[in-house]
This record gives structure tokens, sequence and C-alpha cells, in this order.
């Protein structure tokens, strides 16, 4: 039996004002090919409620560029308002204006995210590679809780700003956002060639877990791990419950299970950090959405994965908890959807018996 795909991203433009060292769809330049309102309506959002879509992200790029802030409004409203499902807005905060925010608020979205990658304007600027940033995103987030939407921060642990991650937390309090959720660095898009010199080491992630867990429960702030299994990497973080899918949240890999990612133009991968010739599942110009989604050779491999997965993870009793770990995470180092996470402790442990 076909799963549904109750998590739907999709991009409304590539082009970005910020040019992030770790953007795994390497925003950048709108394309003149982008999909119209009325396409994304029609050939995405409406037959995806048919299959079974329970949430919407709207994102990027940045979806609030004046060129498609208008765009992005009106399909925050149709999701939340006509389609009536949980409906997030993902944002830099950059261009959020007290006026822009209670428009955003007028669409009866579920959620606002916006990103810090650090405390202080030079660290956050660094990530963006935008002078100013910080502080336009901090004035954003404020103007997101002073009108009322329901506001999150993501956050994204890297090695230049590692000090900074738990500060973030006590910032995020004073701004008055009360949740947050960390999504894990994954080797995809820009992060790629900035691999080396941004990965955590295994000993920094588990520090940085405790010290994370340890701030944000003396903030009072709630604290989710995120998307790209950030979970198996994060294991002390709060757990998304099945029932409560956090700006794109799941525990175990859901790319191609039960969530999917459709970018401006029209191309459809299991995830967004996927985005490659390689994985893509078609295209909602050639084939209707029901057919990519049921009959996709990319996304048929990815359930086959989750079904029959090789060895060790076919012995392994975390299976059911980390379903394989992030495939991206795999894709991005060996560049294969179906082996093992080299980097998984288990996997080492029996290639070392194998040995």
């Amino acid at each position: 039996m076909t799963p549904k795909p109750k998590s739907l991203l999709v991009s409304i433009t590539q082009d970005c004002n910020l040019r992030c060292i770790h953007c795994s769809t390497k925003a950048g330049e709108h394309s003149a090919d982008e999909l119209t309102l009325e396409e994304i309506i029609e050939l995405v959002l409406r037959p995806c409620i048919q299959l079974g879509t329970e949430q919407v992200t709207i994102s990027g790029g940045e979806p609030l560029l004046p060129r498609r802030k208008e765009v992005c409004l009106a399909l925050l409203e149709y999701c939340s308002q006509q389609l009536k499902v949980d409906t997030i807005l993902d944002t830099n905060g950059t261009l959020v204006t007290d006026r822009v925010a209670l428009k955003i608020l007028e669409t009866g979205l579920s959620s606002a995210w916006v990103p810090l990658y650090g405390v202080y304007p030079n660290s956050h600027d660094m990530i963006t590679q935008v002078q100013g940033s910080f502080q336009q995103a901090v004035e954003g987030l404020k103007a997101l809780v002073r009108n009322g939407v329901d506001t999150g921060v993501i956050i994204v642990p890297m090695r230049e700003t590692l000090d900074e991650q738990a500060l973030i937390i006590s910032l995020v309090r004073k701004l008055g956002v009360s949740k947050m959720v960390l999504f894990r660095l994954t080797p995809a898009g820009r992060a790629i060639e900035n691999w080396g010199r941004m990965k955590l080491t295994p000993e920094q992630t588990q520090a940085l877990a405790a010290k994370l867990k340890a701030t944000a429960e003396m903030e009072g702030i709630v604290l989710w791990a995120g998307g790209f299994n950030t979970k198996q990497a994060f294991p002390s973080l709060a757990m998304v419950s099945e029932d409560e899918v956090i700006c794109g949240s799941y525990q175990s890999c859901g790319a191609g299970a039960d969530k999917m990612y459709v970018n401006s133009l029209g191309n459809v991968f299991p995830c967004t950090a996927l985005e490659s010739e390689f994985a893509m599942a078609g295209n909602v110009h050639k084939n209707s959405i029901q057919e990519i989604w049921n009959k996709s050779s990319v996304f048929q491999l990815m359930r086959y994965f989750h079904v029959y997965p090789p060895f060790p993870c076919n012995a392994c009793n975390r299976w059911s908890s980390c379903g394989g770990d992030c495939r991206a995470q795999v894709f991005g180092i060996l560049g294969n959807l179906t082996l093992p996470n080299p980097e998984c402790p288990r996997v080492i442990g029996a290639k070392s018996c194998e040995r």
C-alpha cells in the first residue's frame, strides 16, 4: 500500500537575499520558469490533499521577497483557510516588518519559523554572507511576536558558531519566542563545499546536546530535534509526537515515505537536501503529482530501503527508531541512497567485526 505524503514542502522561488554557506538548495537567483500561483494550487496542492497531505510548508529561497510576497501570502491563506491543513512559513525574517507580520497573521497560518545562526551580528552574517542580516532577522522576529504570529526559531549548529548555540536560546527567550527546532547540518548544496570546516565531530555534538538541553530547560524554551534525523545525532532533545510534526521535523527519515518536496520549477524530490538530478522523482508539468508519488522509481527506492534495510541495519535493535538515518547524509557522503551511514557507530562496529 502506497503511504500518504503527510508533509509537503513547496519552494515558491529559488531567489534569496542571502547566500547561506550551508544552504541545501543553493538558493540564489530566480528563474523565469517558476510555478505560478495557479500552477502551485492546481498541480501541487489540490492533488496532494487528495493523496492525504496534512501539513504544507511554504518556503524558498526567500518567499517574502517583493516579487513573490503576494504569492506567498495567498498560498498561506489558501492552505490554512481553504484546505484546512497545518500551514507553516519558512522565512529568513529579514523582510518582516509590522505590516508584513500582520498580513502573515491574517492568512491564518499555524506558525512561522526564522533561523538564527549566531548570537552576534558578525557570526550570523558570516553564515548568511550578507552584512546586516542578523539585525534584520532579529527585528523580523520581534515584529512577528509583536503582531501575534506563532513564531519559532531554527538553529543549525556548525563548527564556526558552536560556542554560540546555547546563547541563542537565551536570546530567543528575550525576544519572546518559546519554541525552537534544531536541524542537523546536512552535506547538500553549498554545505558540501564547506563540509570539512563546518561539520561537528561526534564529541562536539555530544557536548553540545547536553549544553542545549540544560539551557533550554533553564530558559523555559521547548527545543525539538528537527528533520534530517536530527534526533539520532541529538537524542536528548525533545521528541516530536507522531501527531505533531513541527516545522517538518521527523524522528526518522520520512523522505519519499511520508514527506515530499516540490521546488519552484515543479521538480519533485524526497526532501530539500536531496535536490539533485539523481534524486529527482519527476516534474509536475510532465506528470501528475499523484503519478509521481505513486510510481516514481526514486520514491519506490526510498520505500524499499525502509522495508528491506541493508546489513548491519537489518540486524540493529535501533532500526525502528533510526530508520537507517538521514538518506541525504548518506547520499552526500557516499553518493548512494540505500547504503548504511558509514559514520554510524554501529556500522563502524560491524565493519570492525568483519575484519
